[in-house]
């Protein structure tokens, strides 16, 4: 009589199971997640451009961030929109004010994981993926009180989406 053993998926299983090229993304990811989070924890302060869409995500109530911003000023009225509801739930420190990107850029990390993985060979992805997490500007854009990393992770889920719906 032959044992059959049912083998069930645990997270440990499936740790056990990526691949190198997993392994490897995964690091990068990890590293370019601590880049990240130390340029959000320097607090900085802000700059004038900073300053300026501070002033009117601070200064205006809901509804007048959908008017023209003040200071020649511009920005995504979802951005604006959650922008909003951060620093009425936690304040208006630069902390706060640097959230919305700080996780727009850590979950950009997550997308450019897996469209690297889905649309590259090992070391392609892997080089894309290492390129795209120790970039200045990428890593600088997370901690910054403007909506470019999130324009970053929103064109990556759109890019993955479309290549789930238009693979057969």
């Amino acid at each position: 009589i032959r044992e059959i053993r049912v083998r069930f998926k645990t997270p440990m299983n499936r740790l056990a199971s990526l691949a190198s090229r997993d392994w490897i993304g995964l690091t990068i990811v990890l590293v370019g997640f601590i880049l990240r989070l130390r340029q959000y924890l320097v607090n900085r302060s802000l700059w004038l451009d900073e300053a300026m869409l501070a002033n009117n995500l601070l200064g205006r109530d809901f509804s007048g961030l959908f008017q023209q911003l003040d200071n020649n000023q511009g920005a995504p009225v979802g951005f604006l929109l959650l922008q909003k509801l951060v620093t009425l739930t936690l304040g208006d420190s630069e902390f706060a004010l640097r959230l919305i990107p700080f996780l727009a850029g850590c979950l950009a990390l997550a997308l450019m994981f897996l469209l690297a993985r889905k649309i590259s060979g090992a070391f392609a992805g892997s080089l894309a993926l290492a390129l795209f997490a120790f970039s200045p500007a990428l890593i600088y854009y997370a901690s910054e009180v403007k909506q470019y990393s999130s324009d970053v992770a929103i064109a990556l889920g759109l890019w993955l989406l479309y290549l789930k719906i238009s693979s057969p």
